[in-house]
């Protein structure tokens, strides 16, 4: 597999990750009355949902330059 496209998919399931384990943080700071837990847990959140969207970005730049050598080669 191209380094880009794995460099981008491993991104996002690490993102995908951090976003699991911000959840049941927030979760449960709830049910234990600790706001700023919460508070921690949705930066957290927010943190994993740019890395995925950056990571998503990588691929798109991969394909783009897959598509634009294909295109020098053809």
């Amino acid at each position: 597999m191209d380094p880009i496209f794995s460099t981008g998919l491993s991104g996002i399931l690490d993102g995908h990750r951090r976003a699991a384990d911000a959840s049941e943080r927030a979760i449960s700071a709830f049910s234990s009355e600790q706001p700023e837990d919460a508070v921690s847990a949705f930066i957290d959140l927010q943190a994993a949902r740019r890395q995925v969207e950056a990571s998503t970005k990588v691929i798109k730049v991969g394909q783009d330059l897959l598509g634009a050598t294909l295109d020098i080669f053809a």
